[in-house]
């Protein structure tokens, strides 16, 4: 007879971005989520700790989606157990209709009490407690039910983990399952653990970089047995700083990046330093080996980019800078006033007049 359950905890998937701009695309962020419950069915529960969807202004395909994916899981008896997030409720803190379309198995729904769903699997029992979120929502409030088991709280909620010991010792159940952080973290008191928040298991905003998690909890004559983070973002983002400096051309720093580039990451580079090359093409030839990728280019041209960029232009622009090499080639500048010509030629080369004028208050007042 089993003995043991399987839970598989995620949260702040924010499905259905609508209206803003996704570091992450929506169909990617799909099929993260088909990950997910591909992996609940070898799980005997899933936790949703709010935030699955990003706001209640969600087509009805996606959530027909969701509610044929929650029907995959369900029928391979495995539980759903639901805690709405912010992203769930409405303008008055109510719970969007459609939640409720998903079927999940336990939809805490009640702002005022938390009825525990209660599974059982051979000797082992669980008791799961949940409320949505609302200003007033104090997790010490929440107490057991009953004496047997293992008691769990899902909520979507801040946790802080400066709290007192004695603040820790106020909370009344073993375990809890928490959403609304998008970073992994776990809580422990006197080395054992008492909390987790998976974290996005997709990038949400540009600084959620990196891995992205679910959490895989195995329950076991009362205790936590086995804890395991589980990776199954589809996409990483990635940030990279660059010191042009440290490059003699734009093929060095591209065969740089290129070692590191990956068709499952979306980059955003930042260029800094001095850069005594112009890019040419090399950029969109590195662009085909990211998923996406983001140039921000903070360098400093020298005048020998500069012209190398732009000096062979049939425009004015390009007769001054090929009259500028010419002079450089008779008479060299000194390198400081190199230095501060080719910051402010190039304010203006690539922002204009305006900005050069911008420019020369703001180190006038340095």
């Amino acid at each position: 007879m089993k003995n043991e359950i399987k839970i598989l905890l995620t949260s702040d998937l924010h499905l259905g971005m609508n209206g803003v701009d996704p570091v992450v695309p929506e169909n990617i962020r799909m099929n993260t989520f088909k990950k997910i419950t591909a992996l609940a069915q070898e799980h005997d529960l899933l936790l949703i700790a709010g935030d699955l969807f990003d706001s209640t202004n969600v087509s009805r395909e996606l959530v027909e989606q969701v509610a044929g994916e929650f029907q995959s899981v369900r029928d391979q008896g495995t539980e759903i157990v639901y805690c709405p997030g912010k992203g769930e409720l409405d303008s008055r803190g109510v719970i969007a209709d459609f939640i409720y379309d998903l079927h999940a198995s336990c939809l805490f729904s009640n702002p005022v009490s938390s009825d525990p769903f209660t599974v059982q699997r051979g000797k082992q029992t669980l008791h799961i407690y949940g409320i949505p979120p609302s200003p007033e929502f104090d997790l010490s409030r929440i107490k057991k039910e009953a004496d047997d088991g293992f008691h769990l709280g899902l909520f979507h909620t801040e946790f802080n983990n400066n709290k007192s010991r004695s603040g820790f010792r106020n909370l009344n159940l073993d375990f809890y399952a928490l959403g609304s952080n998008h970073d992994f973290k776990m809580f422990k008191v006197f080395e054992k653990i008492i909390g987790a928040f998976p974290g996005s298991p997709e990038a949400v905003t540009a600084e959620e970089t990196g891995d992205r998690y679910v959490i895989s909890l195995l329950l076991k004559d009362n205790e936590v047995f086995q804890i395991k983070r589980l990776t199954v973002n589809s996409i990483r983002l990635k940030k990279v700083e660059i010191d042009c400096s440290s490059y003699s051309s734009a093929r060095a720093l591209r065969d740089h990046l290129m070692g590191h580039a990956s068709q499952k990451e979306i980059a955003t580079v930042t260029l800094n330093g001095a850069r005594n090359f112009s890019f040419g093409n090399e950029i969109d030839v590195l662009r085909s080996r990211f998923f996406d990728l983001f140039i921000i280019d903070n360098s400093r041209p020298t005048l020998e980019s500069l012209i190398v960029s732009y000096g062979m232009e049939d425009s004015i622009r390009g007769n001054f800078y090929a009259i500028l090499q010419e002079h450089m080639e008779r008479q060299p500048i000194r390198d400081d006033l190199a230095d501060n010509l080719a910051a402010a030629l190039n304010v203006l080369t690539v922002d204009g007049l305006s900005a050069l004028e911008d420019w020369l208050c703001a180190i006038s007042d340095v």
